[in-house]
């Protein structure tokens, strides 16, 4: 009995091994994609979470290089907090959600808007702590960005950026 099935099991990974069918099947890892793509969903995730890492280096390396030339916290922080913007709506757009489509006025007046109150507060805030309170500016930006963000920046984005909603009867559609 333990020879017949040892033959078996041979005979079957030769077989297996040797079957073009076999061979040139893809071999699927989730069950459902054959490519093993990620999917659209993670990669917008992923595009956004690229984008606010590196519109955030950008605002950290103006600020700090403003700062130690000499400029003053509040200027540098407005700066910084500008171009940090400009590079997250960028990277929002083209990578994160692959909107290849042109400018609109609407689009960008609106995240314009958003973004310089945001900067504007910034600047105070930075104002505030670092420079009437002694806090370091770096601490202070971290802090700061926290509390800007919580308090202004999403809710702000969250309500220009949402999706238009759908009465009762359409979603009902």
């Amino acid at each position: 009995m333990r020879n017949v099935s040892r033959r078996m099991l041979r005979n079957n990974i030769q077989r297996a091994t040797t079957d073009r069918r076999v061979l040139e099947k893809p071999i699927r890892i989730d069950g459902r994609n054959p490519s093993n793509r990620v999917s659209p969903n993670a990669a917008s995730l992923l595009g956004a979470c690229l984008g606010g890492g590196l519109g955030t280096a950008i605002d950290v390396a103006v600020l700090t290089s403003l700062v130690e030339s000499g400029a003053p916290v509040a200027a540098s922080a407005f700066a910084g907090a500008l171009a940090g913007a400009g590079v997250c709506f960028a990277m929002n757009k083209y990578v994160a959600f692959r909107d290849h489509t042109p400018l609109r006025a609407r689009q960008l007046g609106a995240f314009a808007l958003v973004a310089v109150a945001s900067a504007l507060i910034m600047a105070l805030s930075m104002q505030l702590v670092a420079v009437v309170c002694g806090v370091p500016y770096l601490l202070a930006k971290i802090l700061c960005a926290a509390v800007v963000f919580a308090v202004w920046s999403y809710p702000a984005q969250k309500r220009v950026f949402r999706a238009p909603e759908l009465s009762p009867a359409a979603s009902m559609a």
